[in-house]
């Protein structure tokens, strides 16, 4: 292992996979699909609209007309319609977000619409480029040779095709990647308060955040979570004075939302595809059996990696089970595993500590970022053959070309291999941890 870290294979192979990392950053930076409206934004966007007007996104998502069935395609007439982004048809989109999300992005509320996704955009990038960022100060403070160095920082930043789809569709993944970040960094360095904040940037899915509380209940650190929480529904109180409503009911109606959205969208196919619900959906027959299987398996497997854990040093090692579980066991799709970004990046530098376990680390590695590798060459195979067989089509096209490049069943079944694999790799995790014997301090340079 020694021996191939130092060959000129893996330097040659380093530098390439660091130019490929900026070379995705500036085509993320540059390509038109991301400075285009994407769905997501315009949901979000209308939504913060009916707050600010003093209408309830929950009642128009969940009206009692529709309490047999959920739809997120609704036409709204109790706002003006130059205040909405519209869809091709006319539609105005609206689902529903937790109300604390209303507040957090609270100054795009009265921002025109195309500039206020050009901001989002922005925002969302700015968040890639400080992740980039953070691994190259990270592994600067773990003082690694040059060629692992540039591998630690290509590992956490080349995200593939799920970077280009979550700027293109304006999705908060990005935002939550840096959350995961900045809760390690605060855990760190044990600003409780601070780690409080990133945990309710985390809380904007309150699907992807809550496994982040895990570690820290089984290590008894409370003073994060209840910050978080004291932050959110700080933030939930001026959504509900807007609109009239009750706080508690609005937030409520957070979890009604998440689950009319499973039941509406876990048929999504091609790369949006839950990872592993969907398989649990085929064999349930149903959302419901599915949906408590998914849960309830994902549950075991992230308390029993915490569990082995508790006793790690390291918060940035501590995050990595509760970011896998979250992309990988439960109603996320295969853009938000942006997530798995610092995750990767601690893996990476876990795997060139030599503390004794870099073989495991690197196993770690290797497993989370072939859901991005592996992606970044089908896409880049689909997206190419797109361009010229298609009459020249633009590279939002090739984008959604690559959903339909690789066989639906294949590619479901390639990530159900994936989530089991890395379940099994959580459940293995080293309880121990090797000392220096110079210092009598555990040595690992994440």
């Amino acid at each position: 292992m020694k021996l191939f870290f130092r060959s000129r294979f893996f330097s040659v192979f380093s530098w390439v996979a660091l130019l490929a990392t900026l070379l995705l950053a500036a085509v993320a930076a540059f390509a038109p699909s991301t400075w285009d409206v994407g769905i997501d934004f315009t949901m979000r966007y209308n939504e913060m609209q009916c707050v600010r007007f003093g209408a309830d996104p929950y009642e128009i998502a969940f009206g009692e007309e529709d309490s047999d069935g959920y739809k997120d395609l609704k036409k709204v007439d109790v706002v003006p319609s130059d205040h909405f982004l519209v869809d091709k048809d006319g539609e105005a989109l609206i689902n529903s977000y937790p109300p604390w999300a209303y507040t957090f992005l609270f100054p795009l509320h009265s921002v025109p619409p195309e500039r206020a996704n050009m901001l989002f955009n922005a925002t969302s990038l700015g968040c890639y480029f400080l992740l980039l960022a953070l691994a190259f100060w990270r592994v600067w403070r773990a003082k690694l040779p040059p060629a692992e160095g540039r591998l630690a920082v290509a590992a956490g930043g080349f995200l593939g095709l799920p970077l280009l789809r979550v700027l293109q569709v304006g999705n908060y993944g990005l935002f939550l990647a840096l959350g995961a970040a900045l809760f390690a960094l605060a855990l760190e360095r044990k600003h409780d308060w601070l780690g409080g904040a990133a945990f309710a940037l985390l809380m904007l899915k309150p699907h992807f955040g809550l496994p982040f509380a895990v570690p820290l209940l089984f290590k008894g650190k409370w003073k994060p979570l209840l910050a978080g929480g004291l932050f959110c529904f700080a933030a939930s109180i001026p959504p509900a004075v807007f609109t009239g409503q009750n706080v508690f009911s609005m937030i409520l109606h957070t979890a009604h939302s998440g689950a009319a959205s499973i039941h509406s969208d876990w048929l999504s196919t091609g790369f949006f595809s839950p990872p592993v619900f969907r398989a649990f959906a085929w064999c349930f027959g149903g959302t419901g059996g599915a949906l408590a299987a998914s849960m309830a398996l994902g549950a075991i497997v992230l308390s029993v990696a915490s569990w082995r854990m508790r006793k790690e040093e390291n918060w940035w090692l501590q995050l990595v089970p509760p970011a896998m579980v979250a992309c990988l066991w439960s109603m996320g799709h295969a853009h938000d595993h942006v997530l798995l970004s610092p995750a990767i990046a601690t893996l990476a530098l876990a795997a060139f500590a030599r503390d004794g376990r870099e073989k495991h680390f690197v196993a770690g590695t290797v497993l989370l970022a072939a859901e991005f590798w592996l992606f970044a060459v089908v896409a880049a195979c689909a997206a190419a053959w797109a361009v010229s067989g298609g009459g020249g089509m633009g590279l939002s096209s090739g984008l959604e070309a690559t959903r339909v490049a690789v066989p639906r069943a294949a590619y479901t079944a390639y990530l159900q291999v994936v989530s089991v694999l890395q379940a099994f790799w959580l459940f293995r995790w080293p309880r121990t941890r090797k000392r220096d014997p110079a210092s009598g301090t555990a040595r690992c340079g994440c």
